[in-house]
């Protein structure tokens, strides 16, 4: 898939972080989780923590039971994300419900609307902040407003999770079975782990598919992301939850697609321009 980026490098091990995150983690682990009116879910894993695996790719004749790393996330895109879906034109829409510095407990609003890999928008409210990313043939365009612009930083990266094929190694992956809850998955996972064999927020990442090819679980930029309640559209497979925990176990952010319809017209042409905030380069390791 064209990702249409110019990069010279890749990273071997690590991509690179979006801006303001830290002080996203900061504000994530500090907030009082009986406070914040987000309900947990008991029966999904903990962050940072690995259930018990099946088969581990120790052996050489272990390995060869799996595919290379890319085929994982290529698939993953295809099956999961209606943006790498031939044929799709869509306009979703999502809620999200996150603890922000500014506002406290706020709820917040999501829109993508995708015409193809070159034309679209993605943006996201909450509060008195605002942000949104587009691309128009060529040209990408940023623009970032508000004191919780780190949160919605992060709301574009949890609905869209999976790294872009041009910003890693795909030899540095470990990939092995495992379990999201009693779903039989495959875990590819790069970076340090605990003598449990769990991943370490901040400095690992680590992702789970199912047999299908559906992504049920993202380690990824400081949090643990649990995908559910999945819906056809347009033969992608949607995740209409995604639950994001930090390393204290506590719910930090729920995200809830509440629709997603295909564009009966095409959007005005200055849709998927900015004026005066063309982006030279994409921001994280994520195509869009």
């Amino acid at each position: 898939m064209d990702s249409g980026r110019n990069r010279s490098t890749v990273w071997p091990m690590r991509p690179r972080p979006l801006p303001l995150l830290p002080l996203f983690f900061f504000v994530m682990a500090a907030w009082p989780q009986k406070a914040s009116g987000l309900p947990s879910s008991p029966a999904q894993p903990q962050a940072g923590t690995s259930p018990t695996p099946a088969t581990v790719d120790t052996h050489p004749a272990v390995k060869r039971e799996f595919e290379p790393a890319l085929s994982y996330f290529e698939r993953g895109r295809v099956v999961g994300f209606p943006s790498a879906t031939p044929g799709s034109h869509y306009l979703l829409k999502a809620t999200f419900q996150i603890p922000t510095p500014s506002h406290g407990l706020a709820t917040g609003r999501y829109e993508d609307t995708f015409v193809d890999a070159t034309h679209w928008r993605r943006e996201a409210w909450v509060g008195t902040s605002h942000l949104v990313r587009s691309r128009d043939a060529d040209k990408r365009y940023a623009e970032a407003d508000g004191p919780d612009a780190a949160v919605l930083y992060m709301v574009l990266r949890v609905l869209e999770p999976i790294p872009a094929p041009d910003t890693f190694d795909s030899s540095v992956w470990s990939i092995r079975h495992d379990t999201v809850g009693d779903v039989a998955t495959t875990r590819l996972a790069y970076g340090p782990e605990t003598a449990d064999g769990d991943l370490v927020p901040g400095q690992s990442q680590g992702f789970w598919f199912d047999s299908s090819g559906r992504l049920l679980r993202a380690f990824t930029g400081g949090v643990d992301v649990l995908r559910s309640d999945f819906t056809n559209y347009n033969g992608a497979q949607i995740a209409q939850t995604s639950v994001v925990r930090v390393s204290s176990g506590g719910v930090a952010m729920r995200v809830n697609v509440s629709s997603v319809a295909q564009l009966t017209s095409s959007p005005p042409e200055w849709t998927f321009v900015i004026a005066n905030h063309e982006s030279r380069s994409p921001v994280g390791d994520t195509i869009r």
